[in-house]
């Protein structure tokens, strides 16, 4: 099973070819009332538990997701909950990898770490990452692309020689569909529990009410998708833990 979290709408960037740009003022909002006052500003930690106990076996793929996860308050408490019996693939722009527990084992555990130009230089970023205690056999890049009519470009042209293997995440490129042959869920934070990431997506849960229509935990049918990011990233998912990025 995989199942994606999606801890927040927040995220201390704003980079404007973002998928969740439209997010920006609900974040803002959601940064100013301490993440408490708006419902779907952050998902809740001990419903976050629950649900997991409740329906991913061990040993199933945890995505954290956002926003920016590592901005929600119970971030390193969650990750010594769930490191010890799940795979976790954390998505994140690399701004706040202090947050990361110290004295783990994270060699079940994936960062994918994207550098934003635009917000943070490439020194300052590769600092942040040298400063962590994680093994860096277990740290992937992405570079990020950007369409329009059809036309490409990249965000971040990483520097030559780095020691860790960069993967191209292609933003917005049309018609992209990934074969997944896991049960998967994706979990907005406002407790829905999506069968993908897609707007075609159909609502199959809530975790706050502890529903799941598992009948529909049958996996991606290879769809085809317009601006479908998420798609590229649980591939990416996937090849990190074959050992083939």
């Amino acid at each position: 099973m995989i199942l994606s979290l999606s801890l927040t709408n927040s995220c201390n960037y704003r980079c404007d070819y973002c998928i969740a740009k439209s997010y920006a003022n609900h974040a803002k909002q959601c940064s100013k009332s301490g993440y408490t006052e708006i419902r779907g500003c952050i998902l809740d930690l001990d419903t976050i538990l629950m649900y997991l106990d409740r329906f991913a076996p061990q040993g199933s793929t945890i995505v954290l997701t956002g926003g920016e996860p590592m901005t929600v308050p119970y971030f390193g408490t969650l990750i010594r909950m769930l490191v010890p019996h799940y795979e976790i693939v954390i998505e994140t722009n690399g701004s706040q990898l202090f947050k990361l527990p110290k004295s783990i084992d994270y060699s079940n555990t994936r960062l994918l770490i994207a550098w934003h130009p635009k917000m943070i230089t490439w020194e300052k970023f590769h600092n942040n990452i040298k400063q962590i205690n994680f093994p860096w056999q277990c740290i992937r890049l992405m570079q990020i692309a950007t369409y329009n009519n059809g036309e490409r470009t990249i965000v971040n042209d990483y520097p030559q020689n780095i020691p860790f293997p960069v993967i191209l995440n292609d933003g917005a490129m049309p018609d992209f569909g990934v074969p997944i042959n896991e049960p998967l869920m994706f979990v907005r934070p406002n407790g829905k529990v999506m069968s993908c990431a897609s707007s075609q997506a159909k609502c199959i849960g809530d975790i706050y009410e502890g529903t799941l229509d598992e009948s529909n935990l049958n996996g991606c049918r290879n769809c085809t998708i317009n601006g479908l990011v998420w798609c590229n990233s649980l591939k990416n998912v996937y090849l990190a833990f074959e050992g083939r990025l």
